[in-house]
């Protein structure tokens, strides 16, 4: 069974109709159950979840339901979902962001055929006025490979596509889930401790565009660009502190031409120190670098485990 964890805040129905409709569709002939977690919408729109659901259910699409008790953010929604789910894999989807249709199929074919324990893919991003696919396959392979251990570890300092995942499930409780503290960049933090934890050795990636991520909400949870960016590096310089990379912060510079990845650029002794990889002229909308050090430093508390 794969278990699709959906975390849903008042996201438009049409548009989770359109995310439950891209599951019931997918082409794998393994059971799917698909927990959509209810983090404090609207109790009418709410009520009307049941009837849609019946409308996508077949003899192994199976759609539940979950409610936190008061609104308490994304990360501890997902949280929930994790509980409730029953999955050997498991996969997230946002309510407004859409699977493509082979998606589970390809993932889970990879995860067999490797024996891996996590698997991505590319993903795109749909604009009001075009698709742009996203890669991660430089910043998982080769540039890692080179740079690993490194100031300059694309892991340190680089937000790059990483959704769509499949991950087993005792990764995914192995790691204790999301930390409920991040109220930005969750998934961000949660996929640098699933790098830590399966090693790039145990990581497959599929360099097909499976996911279909939604920007034509403008107040989706990603649409807080400040919350977001302090969030990130505060997962970043936890990931360089874990893995004994001394940096004293980290500035935003821009998103990559190519890869559609955002860059971060070390700062050592004041200095903001740009890597080989990065070639001048290859980030777009460039924001000038401040050689200031980070105040985001990597958080003390311990986070909810999952049980």
């Amino acid at each position: 069974m794969i278990s699709v964890v959906i975390p849903w805040r008042n996201t438009p129905l049409m548009l989770l109709r359109r995310a439950l409709e891209s599951i019931a569709l997918q082409t794998t002939d393994h059971e799917i159950e698909t927990i959509v977690v209810n983090d404090g919408s609207d109790w009418k729109m709410a009520d009307q979840l049941m009837p849609i659901s019946r409308r996508y259910s077949s003899t192994n699409r199976t759609f539940r339901f979950a409610s936190m008790s008061s609104p308490s953010g994304i990360a501890a929604a997902r949280n929930l979902g994790i509980k409730c789910s029953h999955g050997d894999y498991i996969s997230w989807l946002d309510a407004d962001d859409q699977l493509e249709a082979t998606a589970l199929a390809c993932l889970y074919n990879s995860a067999q055929s490797t024996n891996a324990c996590a698997v991505i893919g590319d993903c795109l991003v749909l604009s009001p006025d075009r698709f742009v696919r996203r890669y991660a396959a430089p910043y998982l392979g080769k540039l890692h490979e080179e740079y690993g251990g490194t100031i300059f570890d694309p892991w340190h300092s680089v937000v790059f596509a990483i959704q769509p995942q499949l991950l087993t499930r005792d990764l995914v409780l192995e790691i204790k889930g999301f930390n409920e503290n991040y109220r930005w960049g969750e998934m961000t933090e949660f996929f640098l401790r699933i790098l830590r934890a399966a090693g790039s050795q145990n990581l497959c990636h599929v360099a097909q565009p499976l996911y279909r991520y939604s920007r034509l909400q403008p107040d989706s949870h990603s649409s807080a660009r400040v919350q977001l960016d302090q969030y990130r590096q505060r997962a970043l310089l936890a990931h360089s502190a874990r893995s004994g990379v001394v940096i004293d912060g980290l500035v935003y510079v821009g998103r990559e031409y190519t890869t559609g990845a955002q860059h971060y650029i070390p700062i050592i002794n004041g200095r903001a120190t740009w890597p080989a990889y990065l070639a001048e002229g290859c980030i777009q909308n460039p924001e000038p670098v401040v050689s200031l050090r980070n105040q985001y430093r990597p958080e003390t508390q311990e986070h909810v485990v999952v049980s």
